[in-house]
């Protein structure tokens, strides 16, 4: 696709369109940033788009383009769209985020971890749960309700904080109308059934998990402190969990367990825990922190991400996400903080503990600090050219702003060719979906 919007008639070509070859040759994907609209094309219908011969394609094909932006009218400003359209995800949220993490302290010792080995091992304390509960009261009025997610460290290291400041807010909630929605990231090893049966209780129906391969990789790897594994521990304690709660499995992917992703899948779905009704399963790569030496090359990753889910499609279980433009970071939302255990606030999970990074305090008044807090409001993909003159930019908006922010300059990382994977990743599962159930018509 050019550019730039080409005039043809009524009608131009979005210049927020990106093409890219289907995995098994049989069309052309094409991908509108400023809507997350995929369509499937044949070449044919891709080169008259391309060259501007709209008044060659028939009608339904025109308004099937039509509804998903790739055509737009010819005086349409797509930049001043996309400027605007931002600012209602970022500024518009009508739920308050509030993310806390009752301790840094972990009871496992991963090599990977982003936080480092050195975690404080200080967790809130009374005044600190009473003002993290009057401050997430005060940041909900006039939203229309709480999304309350634990983290840490392991969250579940300190229950008692986690029953007793969901409980506070859920009950708050309910009494002023509002809604209110839960979810934890936890290392599973502390997700009993009793606990569990007491977060669902409490309204905490989500959690993320983290399971880096079958038992001997991931004992290897997610250790406690004694060195002992966890794996049999965490997987019995899913067995119970996926019943009651919304549950995904995340897999942390690296040069030392690359190769044994598709053993843990296939486990966990033989033993009911992944799979249609239970939980879902996706693969990240381990990021480069605190110079771990095993971490994939990006185009690494991508080779194995994009092989891995043209090998799987529509296996069970398998959770595969598209960019989209209507998803903002709690970095881009006004509405949304970390805690961490001694009250102080953050913008980004990324740098939750490090106190030069805090943007105010919830002992504080006022709790939060504008001056900490332009840091990340500068930020700005529409004031940087070369966010305005790309093909992406109402979708990525930047890139990672924790990362912008600490390298100067907006975080490409992820660009053409992470897209092109997860296109042709979901063009796949969503062809081998559709076959199944009989609904495949695979182009247009």
């Amino acid at each position: 696709m050019p550019a730039g919007s080409q005039e043809n008639g009524n009608l131009a070509v979005s210049r927020y369109n990106h093409v890219v070859e289907a995995r098994d040759g049989s069309g052309l994907l094409v991908f509108n940033s400023s809507t997350g609209a995929m369509i499937k094309v044949d070449p044919g219908i891709a080169e008259l788009i391309a060259k501007g011969a709209i008044q060659s394609l028939e009608h339904s094909v025109v308004e099937q383009l039509c509804a998903g932006r790739f055509l737009v009218p010819p005086d349409l400003d797509e930049r001043l769209l996309a400027f605007s359209e931002t600012m209602a995800v970022w500024y518009g949220s009508p739920v308050t985020q509030v993310v806390v993490a009752p301790t840094m302290e972990c009871n496992f010792s991963c090599a990977y971890c982003f936080q480092g080995p050195n975690k404080s091992v200080r967790s809130m304390d009374s005044d600190t749960i009473c003002r993290t509960v009057e401050f997430a009261k005060t940041l909900a009025r006039g939203t229309s309700g709480i999304s309350l997610d634990w983290f840490g460290g392991e969250p579940l290291l300190e229950v008692d904080t986690v029953f007793s400041i969901t409980s506070s807010l859920r009950e708050w909630a309910n009494s002023n109308r509002l809604g209110f929605w839960g979810s934890i990231s936890t290392n599973g090893f502390l997700l009993t059934p009793a606990t569990v049966d007491r977060l669902v209780s409490l309204g905490v129906t989500n959690a993320t998990i983290t399971l880096d391969g079958p038992q001997h990789m991931h004992d290897e790897r997610r250790m406690l402190k004694s060195g002992d594994g966890s794996f049999a521990e965490i997987t019995g304690n899913l067995r119970y969990a996926v019943m009651h709660m919304r549950i995904a499995v995340r897999s942390n992917v690296d040069q030392v367990n690359v190769s044994s992703i598709d053993d843990l899948h296939s486990y966990l779905v033989q033993q009911n825990i992944v799979g249609s009704g239970r939980a879902a399963f996706y693969t990240t790569p381990v990021d480069r922190f605190n110079d771990y030496p095993h971490c994939m090359s990006d185009a690494a990753f991508l080779e194995f991400f994009e092989g891995w889910h043209a090998t799987h499609g529509a296996a069970a279980g398998m959770w595969l996400e598209v960019p989209t433009p209507a998803r903002a970071c709690m970095a881009r939302r006004p509405k949304a903080y970390a805690i961490d255990p001694d009250g102080r606030l953050y913008k980004c999970l990324e740098v939750l503990g490090r106190e030069e990074l805090s943007v105010g305090s919830v002992h504080a008044n006022p709790s939060i600090s504008s001056v900490s807090l332009q840091r990340w409001s500068m930020l700005n993909p529409f004031d940087r050219p070369e966010c305005m003159d790309c093909s992406f930019l109402p979708s990525c908006r930047g890139g990672c702003p924790s990362r912008w922010m600490q390298n100067g300059k907006p975080d490409c990382r992820w660009g053409p060719a992470y897209l092109n994977s997860v296109l042709r990743a979901f063009n796949n599962h969503y062809e081998e979906v559709a076959a199944g159930s009989g609904q495949c018509d695979k182009s247009t």
